[in-house]
C-alpha cells in the first residue's frame, strides 16, 4: 500500500477517510484536528504529539523523504512545531500539498465561528478523495458496478427492486460497492470454498457483519421448486454514524444448490430503516 500523511482530517470522518482510501490502496497516517473548548479546530491530541506524528511518517517511508506525500488541509492552524517539521521536510525534497479552501471543490470553513455539520464533512470527504485518488481512478456508478459483475458471473442475481436506489450512495463509497462485486464473483467463483467469511471480506479490507441492521427474509424456488425460506442480517458496510448515503449497505443471501453457488442482493444502497421480504426463482443452468 503507498503510504501518506494527511494533517487536519476533522475528527469526524477519520474512519471514513481512512476506510476510503485502503480500498484503493492507499494507506493514510491520519492527523486529526477537533473542536476546542472556543469551537474551532485545532490538532489534536496535540502540537507536539502531531509533530511526532507527522516524524513518525517520513522515517516510516521506504524510499527516504522524496518518497514522503503529505497532505495539509486548510480548516485548523498549523502550530509551529509541526510548521518547522513541514519546513525541514521541504528541504528534504518531501512533497508537501497545502490546500486551500474553495479551491478544487474544498468548501468554505468561517473559522473563528466555524459551522461542522454533515453537509461540510461530506464535502470535505469528496475533496479530499478528489484530491488524493487520481482522476482516472473514479469507481463507476454502483448500477454499473453491479451489471458488470453479473455479466461476468451468472450466479449473482439482484432480486426484485433490491438495487433501485444504489447509485443514491455517496460517491466516496462507490469503490465498495465495486470491491464488493468483485469479491462476489471471486465467492461464487470458488463455490462458496472460502473457510470464514468474515476472513475472507476481510483481507479484502470488507467489512462483513451479521447481527444489526434490517432483517431480510428470502424465498428461493429453482426452476419453480421450492428450495428455501431463511431470514438473515448478514451484510457488508462501509460508513458508521454519518448520513444515510455515506452509510453503504449491501444486504444479500447465499445458495449452494446442485454444485451452483449463488449470490442473492437483496439491497444495496443508503442505510436502510425498513426489513426485507422478497421471492425469487432461478433457473438451474441445465
Amino acid at each position: 500500500m503507498i503510504p501518506i500523511c494527511i494533517i487536519g482530517v476533522p475528527n469526524q470522518i477519520r474512519r471514513r477517510i481512512e476506510q476510503a482510501l485502503e480500498g484503493r490502496g492507499i494507506l493514510p497516517s491520519v492527523i486529526i484536528a477537533d473542536v476546542d473548548r472556543t469551537g474551532k479546530l485545532q490538532l489534536k491530541p496535540s502540537p507536539k504529539h502531531a509533530a511526532e506524528s507527522l516524524r513518525q511518517y517520513c522515517d516510516s517511508v521506504e524510499g527516504g523523504y522524496q518518497e514522503a506525500e503529505i497532505y495539509i488541509l486548510p480548516y485548523a492552524p498549523i502550530p509551529i512545531e509541526v510548521d518547522d517539521e513541514l519546513l525541514t521536510l521541504k528541504d528534504l525534497e518531501a512533497q508537501v500539498i497545502e490546500l486551500g479552501m474553495e479551491v478544487g471543490g474544498w468548501p468554505y470553513l468561517h473559522l473563528k465561528r466555524p459551522k461542522i455539520d454533515e453537509a461540510f464533512l461530506n464535502a470535505v470527504t469528496d475533496a479530499l478523495i478528489k484530491e488524493i485518488v487520481d482522476a482516472g481512478d473514479t469507481a463507476p456508478l454502483p448500477s454499473q458496478c453491479i451489471h458488470d459483475a453479473m455479466q461476468f458471473s451468472r450466479n449473482l442475481h439482484i432480486v426484485g427492486n433490491g438495487i433501485d436506489r444504489c447509485d443514491e450512495i455517496a460517491s466516496h463509497r462507490h469503490w465498495f460497492v465495486n470491491e464488493s462485486m468483485a469479491a462476489f464473483c471471486e465467492l461464487i467463483g470458488l463455490l462458496g470454498n472460502v473457510g470464514n467469511l468474515d476472513d475472507f471480506f476481510r483481507t479484502r479490507k470488507l467489512i462483513h457483519a451479521k447481527t444489526g441492521g434490517i432483517t431480510t427474509e428470502l424465498e428461493i424456488r429453482v426452476d419453480g421448486a421450492f428450495v428455501r425460506s431463511e431470514s438473515h442480517k448478514t451484510h457488508l458496510k462501509s460508513g458508521d454514524k454519518t448520513t444515510p448515503q455515506a452509510a453503504a449497505r449491501i444486504y444479500y443471501q447465499v445458495l449452494l444448490h446442485e454444485g451452483a453457488f449463488h449470490v442473492f442482493l437483496m439491497y444495496v444502497g443508503p442505510h436502510p430503516d425498513t426489513n426485507i421480504s422478497r421471492k425469487i426463482d432461478v433457473a438451474s443452468g441445465k
